[in-house]
């Protein structure tokens, strides 16, 4: 019962400078931080997770969006070793010209950019 307690007092919390914090709401404690390529300076907007149990422990899958990205970034951490690892980056607007800095471009809009995962 305890691990099961641990898992759910674990949080993914994204900043407004593109990381994301992996916090221990229990112990109000940060265990782990991770810059996420390509979203320097952007506010995260949403991350989806997804928790399973995998080799003697659980494994939690999370996916990453940014305000002003097509970039979504997948990650995860094994709740034992509770350490971010990149494991895709998935460019959802590929015809876009520019993709790492949007503002840049004359009349871009931002319709067709991910919001939620």
């Amino acid at each position: 019962m305890a691990q099961s307690a641990g898992v759910h007092s674990k949080l993914i919390v994204g900043d407004n400078s593109g990381c994301i914090h992996l916090v221990d709401a229990s112990r109000k404690v940060v265990m782990n931080k991770k810059e996420l390529p390509q979203f320097e300076g952007r506010r995260i907007n949403n991350i989806s997770t997804a928790t399973l149990e995998w080799v003697d422990s659980k494994l939690t899958l999370a996916a990453v969006v940014a305000r002003g990205s097509p970039i979504v970034h997948i990650v995860a951490f094994k709740h034992n070793e509770n350490k971010f690892h990149h494991f895709y980056s998935v460019n959802v607007c590929p015809d876009l010209e520019n993709p790492e800095s949007l503002e840049t471009n004359e009349g871009q809009t931002y319709t067709c950019l991910p919001a939620e995962v």
